[in-house]
């Protein structure tokens, strides 16, 4: 029954139907396409807010670490009383370190 629909009417009725055809699918997908992207550009922004959170945590525990060194060589050099002040330090970084592996 289409089949005979098709050829009964004209060649220039069958250029415009396609063409409406064909535009009414474009015309779908852009939905389907602003979609995606609006998916995709959300899992970045998730990406890299956990990158920049992970950074920071990186940080700041080479920073303690740092500083932890400093406190034991003070102590090594006699400027510091008790390693209590770097133990304390270092265990902090070591905690934020094991915060950063879990992310």
């Amino acid at each position: 029954m289409l089949a005979s629909f098709i050829r009964n009417i004209s060649l220039k009725s069958r250029i415009i139907v396609a063409f409406v055809i064909m535009s009414i699918m474009m015309a779908s997908s852009i939905p389907l396409l602003a979609r995606f992207q609006n998916s995709i550009l959300n899992s970045l922004d998730h990406v890299i807010e956990q990158d920049s959170y992970v950074e920071r945590l990186l940080l700041k525990s080479s920073a303690m670490v740092v500083h932890s060194q400093l406190n034991l060589f003070r102590f090594i050099k006699d400027y510091l009383p008790s390693t209590s002040n770097a133990m304390e330090e270092a265990h902090a970084a070591r905690e934020l370190l094991l915060k950063t592996f879990e992310i």
